[in-house]
């Protein structure tokens, strides 16, 4: 495991961002064809990001090892490292451990991401993904949340800086165009217009919204769909963000405490906990691992201008990006597909992001010459791992998506071994790809 920052732009000649990242290297190094996964973290808006940590996902969710509550650590038998290299990425500039100026909207974020690959790439030859040697190298973008709208944008700078060096003269080690095979995202956010409105819509169908607070939150659901159709469909609205308020409203009615907005199962302990997003309970622990001194490092996160006072999310980045005009990343998703193979899920206990949203931004997608999903991908199979059902999944072309049952905001807490089938499945291994490969068992 590595850890260091790559600088990812310069002002006035000085190195301005400086990008932290963790590489886990792959643990079955006898495969002939070496993968990639980049994992990014998001943060659900104004509850706790944009600018949270991908360490989270790495001690949280997929690493090779989780953290305790007591910042103790635990072999993780389901991580992403087993059939490929897992890239974890604190970004933008000024997100955990990474440092500088703090990006102002989607463009600029992945432009900054596209020079950082290229200084890591630098650093790391032989992971660079492309058809320039004997063996294929692919890269996949991973995330959740926030991440939803990262990644596409992240796509999108990748598939036009190959198309200006498919246009150049001579390829060289620098030019080639990079391979991305596959984008996985998992409980994002990614339509502002079907997302904002879900808040409504699952909180009634889950019986979390009536009467009053009801009515409430339509009337801001009005006034929000105004602001969205003037601005024509931006990452987020300020008019919209309150929507949800009036669920935490109505959880706590009659001293309650608040539901989580992250897993509808569990209540808040207290209101420290700042009603409904203190989650996952393992979250203490992270701060203490990466706040140890030995630890910062050891992965040299102090390193270049890097901090040791790690933070899950970062204020600073999401008023940053509070006011980012640009569009929602479902805009981007047509012409991705076309290229690219995308897949989506979703935990059906999950709030903030949750799968009501992203159903409805597929039925109304319009791509490869239809709406939503065609005849082939319009049957919803239930799938399971290891004898239990793990949820129900749809495909059709380069769209893949997983509904998936009983999980939370951050679904490789809940189904681990269902998360690593599905990595498995985008990476096209054989091996263990028993949810959705040739023993994939459908009840």
């Amino acid at each position: 495991m590595i850890g260091a920052h790559i600088v990812a732009n310069e002002k006035d000649g000085k190195p301005d961002k400086r990008i932290f990242f963790w590489l886990v290297e792959k643990e079955r190094q006898a495969l002939s064809v070496d993968k990639t996964i980049i994992w990014l973290n998001g943060g659900a808006h104004s509850r706790i990001g944009p600018g949270c940590s991908s360490l989270e996902g790495m001690l949280l969710e997929n690493g090779p090892f989780l953290v305790e509550s007591n910042g103790s650590l635990t072999k993780n038998p389901f991580g992403w490292h087993k059939h490929a290299n897992v890239l974890y990425v604190d970004q933008p500039a000024g997100t955990g451990f990474s440092t500088g100026s703090k990006a102002q909207n989607q463009k600029e974020i992945a432009d900054d991401f596209v020079l950082f690959l290229k200084g890591f790439f630098d650093v790391f030859p032989q992971l660079q993904p492309s058809h320039l040697y004997a063996l294929a190298l692919a890269m996949y973008l991973a995330g959740e949340s926030y991440a939803g709208t990262y990644i596409p944008y992240i796509a999108t700078a990748i598939l036009e800086r190959n198309q200006r060096t498919n246009a150049a003269v001579t390829a060289t080690a620098a030019t080639v165009p990079w391979r991305l095979d596959g984008l996985l995202i998992g409980n994002g956010w990614m339509d502002s217009v079907a997302q904002y409105r879900s808040y409504i819509d699952f909180a009634v169908q889950r019986g979390l919204l009536s009467g009053s607070f009801l009515s409430a939150a339509e009337l801001k659901w009005d006034s929000c769909k105004r602001d969205l159709a003037a601005l024509g469909n931006p990452v987020r609205a300020d008019s919209c963000e309150s929507i949800s308020d009036q669920v935490m409203s109505q959880s706590r009615d009659g001293g309650k405490m608040c539901i989580n907005a992250y897993d509808i199962r569990l209540r808040d302990h207290g209101p420290e906990d700042n009603c409904g997003s203190a989650w996952p309970p393992t979250l203490p622990g992270t701060y203490k691992f990466l706040r140890t001194p030995a630890v910062v490092d050891f992965i040299h996160a102090k390193g270049s201008g890097g901090s040791s006072a790690w933070v899950e999310c970062a204020p600073d980045v999401y008023s940053a990006l509070q006011y980012d005009a640009s569009a929602s990343a479902v805009t981007l998703l047509p012409a991705l597909l076309k290229h690219v193979r995308v897949y989506l899920y979703s935990g059906d206990q999950d709030y903030i992001c949750n799968h009501l949203g992203t159903e409805m931004m597929v039925d109304r997608l319009e791509w490869n010459g239809h709406v939503g999903w065609p005849a082939a991908g319009m049957d919803a199979r239930k799938v399971a791992v290891q004898g239990r059902v793990f949820g129900q999944r749809q495909q059709a072309d380069n769209l893949t998506y997983v509904r998936v049952f009983n999980a939370s905001h951050m679904v490789p807490i809940n189904e681990p071994a269902g998360m690593l089938a599905l990595v498995h499945d985008l990476l096209r291994v054989e091996e263990l790809a028993d949810m959705f490969g040739k023993r994939s068992a459908v009840v």
